[in-house]
């Protein structure tokens, strides 16, 4: 009747029969209906079912990872009708597997729905299930941390601490804990949770008497590093002792909230960590740890140059080692702390940014928001308009919200007060003070976050210089600076500096102290003292902070009475700002310089240079500052010129007015640079921008590919622009190959006012076919490496690209290199997503891809390909699950190779590499197809041997080992070595029954074999 009434259509018949033996509804709202009147048990035997034909026919097809996730919604609402506890156990299985990937995709929900069905069962409370039940915890913990589920996560923590008796085992929950009470500004205690840790582990703190014992771990630092000898840590290699990846993970996760709590207490997890490194070799979190040796060193020696080759040498061995957990945090804290004292400040922007996005990706939500510090700090020092700065403060206030990261948004808010302030909506005084935000009441609420504290007196103060209020500067610096140790080594310690030493001497200019001479006394040994730090500074990166420290000494020039001394010191400043600087320093600076030539008396010039001031401040977007500078100069500065910055000197008009234009070019091309989501609309939307404020006839985006050029996008101008996305080989037809040779090959930008009169490269046969005028080529460069080359030409007009239309064109390419290199990221994974319990199925098929590609990198070794120790852990519990089961063994051979660091020394890293290689590959021919071979790390491979029924198996595959690896192995260079391995052997549940107890075993029963003759195996 059904099929009469066309609700169901027969898809199959019965070959034996001849009849229908499979039906479909005919429209999804059929099965709806039919779902909703079904009885509660039928619709569970129904999903049971329904779970069990899934996993079946994901197996046969090998196809379990693509369906899980279906597989599990079937079995998770038909948990109650598994037929026996083995089956049951089986299911709770593959939901906490689903759990799991539900969190890498951030799809939390779905997986607390999962994970808290699965602690509903009360089976699995029992003895016997306890490392299940642990694993579910584990992750239920995760799970609620990334919900920001505050107190549910501290209850399930102390469930965990409560169970697990081994604290390498709750090193990872407890790193996730110390993030979330750090994120809720309790750091004390998050200090005090991941010392007790430590403390089990043998690290030993007792937070007394920091100064003496800090004293003694800097000199302890200085001579072992000078005991390595000039190649430091690079002479060191991996630790081969599982406990030291979990205490650096510890003390590199208690870094922070140390910083923010005491800063002695997080120099100490520093140095701690970094003699550790002298001693047993680095570790991932390790690194990490060494490239913040910038907090301690600047602080506690002022020794900037240790510390910068610090963090270069640790993000070079986390790049070399492709140590993703902690590349993107290194690149944070370089960017935070160390590049700017030694490289241009534009710098910065590259590596905070790629350092957000990584760390978004790799779930690490705490430090991807401290990527906006330096952003926006990089930014406003660098931009050409107050809106680049203010385009990040907005994503930057959502994405702490989103994540709970109560501790930046303190700094946030200040920034965007900041924004506002300087625009002009908040009055002319530089206050902070409305739209909805009280000074009083956010120092109130952020009163323990020093951090913060910092970030806002140090804004507050530039408004103040931007207003000429220099009276608040200096009581605001003054008393901010013994909050400064917070962000030792930040950047803003440097605007501190410039701008207390700014206050001091426009304080000593003004007699306001004219009579205590002790004050005077006072306010002159800081400023020798801020102008002594800054000269070294300036010797390390002038670009930074040259035009600061000039400033200040004409300023004290001013204050001593020698003004005639200060004035070429103005112009220096000046000189160097304009090359070096942003809008915004150039502005301060000739502002500074008009109001000493107004107090002189010498008004031609004063005018001068506050037209020069009024027109940066206009470039930069300060609106509130210019109509402060329209009420104090009303004959000077006239109201349509504040409209129309183009009716001023024909010379002044030229440069404003291109400068602002191309403002607006680089801004609109940027953000739609930065916000389109797959590299063919990036191209596009580069083109067409272009096109249509660059000046260009014809735009070419090439890439080298076998030796050739190819045009990856072009477009050109006509009675409309066009843009095509060609992916063809470019001809002489289309570019000068002269031209785009040489900057393939130097990386430098060539800039032609009319190419056909070139002397270089007049003669190639594209030039003078087309009889070109003017040509830009610029290469496209990310992270020092050649991404592609841009190519502009226009035939009609000569000298189009000038020198500030390249430096225009810069911040565009840079946004460029880095969208380019995300594109893949940026197409296939987000920062959070909301819940997904009903389009998680469609969701899955947009985001496999980027799932795979991350589950490969999270989980496998990238030299060898093989499982790394995270993988490792988990395929070993789930071993151990199955042995438990099946009754059988499960044995762990750990692999050591006899010999390797004498290779290493003595042929090269290279060569030890290709041993590795070919090594693992032995190793996966000695094992059978359902064996497990992993890499550590160093030389060190752990093997899994499941379903082992006799000992005699195990020595087998031993033996099989030793001859494989025995045979002679051949280099690169042609150099013959024999390599021998020794291997110790655990078995379950003879020798343990956790995974820790069994790595440890077998570890030791390796030891035992290499200290005797080695070349050989012993069981544990």
């Amino acid at each position: 009747m059904a099929v009469d009434l066309e609700i169901l259509v027969p898809i199959e018949k019965n070959l034996d029969t001849g009849r229908q033996s499979r039906f479909q509804f005919s429209h999804d709202r059929f099965q709806e209906a039919f779902y909703k009147i079904m009885p509660q048990k039928e619709r569970t035997s129904i999903h049971y079912q329904l779970g069990k034909r899934y996993e079946q026919r994901a197996l046969e097809e090998d196809d379990m990872q693509e369906r899980l996730f279906e597989i599990a919604d079937h079995y998770a609402k038909g948990l109650g009708e598994a037929p026996d506890e083995d089956e049951k156990l089986h299911i709770q299985e593959i939901l906490l597997r689903a759990a799991k990937r539900c969190g890498l995709v951030s799809a939390f929900d779905t997986a607390s729905r999962y994970l808290e069905l699965l602690l509903s069962q009360p089976e699995i409370q029992s003895d016997k299930n306890r490392s299940f039940l642990i694993q579910v915890y584990k992750e239920y913990h995760a799970v609620l941390c990334n919900m920001v589920n505050v107190e549910e996560s501290d209850h399930i923590y102390g469930v965990l601490c409560g169970m697990v008796k081994n604290p390498e085992e709750l090193a990872d929950s407890c790193c996730l804990h110390i993030t979330s009470l750090s994120t809720r500004g309790q750091y004390q205690d998050a200090f005090a949770l991941g010392i007790g840790l430590l403390d089990q582990l043998g690290v030993s703190f007792t937070g007394e008497d920091m100064e003496q014992i800090l004293k003694r771990e800097t000199e302890l630092f200085y001579q072992e590093l000078e005991a390595l000898g000039e190649d430091h840590i690079l002479s060191k290699e991996e630790a081969e002792d599982p406990r030291e990846f979990v205490i650096s993970k510890l003390l590199n996760r208690l870094c922070a909230p140390g910083l923010f709590f005491n800063p002695l207490y997080s120099f100490w997890t520093i140095l701690t960590a970094a003699r550790r490194i002298f001693r047993y070799g680095y570790t991932p979190y390790g690194l990490q740890l060494y490239s913040n040796l910038m907090v301690p060193l600047a602080a506690l020696c002022g020794d900037y140059r240790t510390s910068y080759m610090a963090g270069k040498t640790a993000m070079h061995l986390a790049e070399k080692h492709q140590y993703r957990e902690v590349i993107y945090s290194i690149y944070h804290l370089f960017a935070l702390h160390t590049c700017h004292w030694f490289e241009d400040i534009a710098n910065v922007i590259s590596f905070a940014r790629e350092s957000i996005k990584g760390n978004a990706l790799m779930g690490e939500f705490e430090y991807a928001c401290y990527g906006y510090f330096t952003a926006m700090t990089a930014l406003m020092e660098t931009s050409s308009h107050i809106d680049e700065l203010w385009s990040e403060v907005g994503p930057a206030i959502s994405f702490a919200e989103k994540t709970g990261n109560y501790h930046s948004l303190g700094t946030f808010y200040s920034f965007r007060q900041f924004c506002r302030s300087v625009r002009g909506e908040l009055g002319q005084d530089g206050s902070f003070d409305g739209e909805g935000f009280s000074e009083q009441a956010h120092t109130g609420q952020f009163a323990d976050n020093h951090m913060a504290m910092c970030y806002f007196y140090v804004l507050r103060a530039l408004t103040a210089v931007i207003y000429r209020d220099y009276e608040t500067a200096y009581r605001i610096c003054r008393y901010s600076t013994p909050l400064m140790p917070y962000i030792t080594g930040f950047y803003p310690v440097a605007l501190h500096n410039f701008l207390y030493s700014l206050s001091i001497c426009k304080v000593l200019s003004s007699e306001k102290y004219g009579a205590e001479t002790q004050i005077r006394q006072e306010l002159t040994e800081t400023l020798n003292e801020n102008q002594k730090w800054l000269e070294g500074r300036r010797n390390d990166a002038f670009g930074n902070f040259g035009h600061f420290y000039l400033t200040i000494e004409a300023e004290r020039k001013i204050a001593d009475g020698f003004v005639a001394q200060a004035l070429p010191l103005y112009e220096s400043a000046l000189e160097h700002v304009e090359k070096h600087a942003g809008n915004l320093h150039h502005a301060i600076i000739s502002d500074l310089i008009a109001l000493c030539y107004e107090e002189l008396g010498i008004r031609s010039v004063a005018e001068y240079y506050l037209h020069r001031t009024y027109h940066l401040y206009v470039s930069w977007g300060a609106e509130g500052k210019c109509d402060l500078m329209k009420r104090q100069y009303p004959g000077l500065i006239k109201h349509q010129e504040y409209d129309e910055p183009e009716q001023y000197s024909q010379s002044e008009s030229n440069l404003y007015t291109t400068t602002s234009l191309d403002m607006k070019s680089v801004l609109k091309a940027s953000m739609a640079i930065s916000e389109e989501l797959q590299l063919e609309g990036i191209l596009e939307k580069l083109i067409y921008v272009l096109l249509e404020c660059a000046g260009a006839q014809n735009i070419y985006y090439l890439n080298k590919l076998d030796g050739q050029y190819e045009i990856e996008a072009e477009g050109h101008t006509g009675t409309e622009d066009t843009c095509v996305l060609s992916k063809r080989i470019a001809h002489a037809g289309d570019i000068p190959f002269s031209i785009v040779t040489f900057v393939e090959r130097t990386l430098e930008t060539v800039i032609l006012d009319d190419a056909s009169a070139s002397r270089i490269y007049g003669k190639d046969s594209h030039i003078k076919e087309n009889n070109c005028k003017s040509v830009l080529c610029m290469p496209i460069i990310g992270k020092g490496e050649l991404k592609g080359i841009l190519y502009l030409e226009n035939n009609l007009a000569a000298g189009v690209f000038d020198q500030h239309r390249k430096d225009n064109l810069i911040p565009i390419a840079a946004q460029l290199a880095i969208s380019l290199e995300n594109a893949y990221l940026y197409e296939h994974l987000r920062f959070l997503v909301e819940e997904r319990t009903k389009a998680l199925k469609e969701e899955i098929q947009v985001r496999k891809e980027a799932e795979a590609k991350l589950a490969q990198m999270a989980n496998h070794d990238p030299l060898t390909g093989l499982p790394n120790r995270r993988l490792f852990h988990e395929i070993l519990s789930g071993a151990l699950l199955n042995a438990g089961r099946n009754k059988t063994m499960v044995a762990v051979l750990f692999v050591d190779l006899d010999g390797f660091k004498e290779i290493n020394d003595t042929y090269g890293h290279e060569a030890g590499d290709i041993v590795l290689i070919t090594v693992a590959g032995r190793l996966r021919s000695s094992v059978r197809a359902g064996d497990t071979v992993s890499r550590m790390g160093g030389d060190e491979f752990v093997l899994i041997l499941e379903g082992v029924e006799r000992e005699e198996e195990i020595k087998q595959v031993c033996n099989r080992i030793l001859r494989e690896t025995r045979e002679p192995l051949q280099t690169s260079l042609g150099i013959s070595l024999m390599i021998t391995v020794s291997i110790g052997v655990s078995i379950y549940p003879k020798n343990g029954l956790e995974v820790e107890a069994l790595v440890t075993s077998a570890d030791n029963a390796m030891y035992r074999i290499k200290r005797s003759h080695k070349n050989y195996y012993s069981f544990a």
